[in-house]
């Protein structure tokens, strides 16, 4: 069985599914003798083999550079884009409103609409005021209907029946 949580493919897993792979093992066999689990196996061997050939050097250079990559990408809003944000939310525009308007406006950097509830949740945290500018002043959603058939939270008393539904019928009718 494979560990629980995630980890990073290392270049001894690397190394060791190349070799498992070589003796023509299945995904699950490669994935129970290396400790992991047959996803990440299957994840590990589409992308980063080389046409039908799975190399631990060609791998291993593949996640280097990808990981490279992924650092580079800024995580929060920063300079103009920030300053655009945060009028618009000013204005009482929601984060998708924004989050569409920065897609449509093609700008360099588009952010999603959780990235700019991140960014009022700790402006809130430290002491701003962009929370009370969205529509439920940052309240969570709560659904209305309950598990179990139960009637939501604003009404004490159950539907009518189709029995006391049918009786107000024949009494109207009289």
């Amino acid at each position: 069985m494979a560990p629980k949580g995630y980890h990073h493919v290392t270049r001894d897993i690397r190394s060791q599914i190349q070799v498992l792979k070589s003796s023509n093992l299945s995904q699950r066999k490669i994935a129970e003798k290396a400790g992991i689990s047959q996803s990440a196996v299957s994840r590990e061997i589409a992308r980063n083999s080389s046409g039908c050939e799975y190399s631990t050097k060609i791998a291993d250079k593949k996640a280097i550079e990808r990981r490279s990559l992924a650092v580079n990408v800024p995580k929060k809003p920063k300079g103009n884009l920030e300053l655009k944000i945060r009028e618009c939310i000013e204005k009482d525009w929601s984060p998708e409103q924004i989050s569409g308007r920065l897609k449509l406006e093609q700008e360099p950097m588009v952010v999603s609409h959780e990235t700019i509830y991140r960014y009022i949740r700790s402006d809130k945290a430290n002491g701003g005021l962009l929370y009370q500018h969205l529509r439920h002043g940052g309240k969570k959603y709560r659904k209305l209907w309950t598990l179990g058939g139960r009637h939501n939270h604003k009404s004490s008393q159950p539907h009518s029946s189709r029995h006391s539904c049918g009786t107000q019928i024949q009494v109207q009718q009289n």
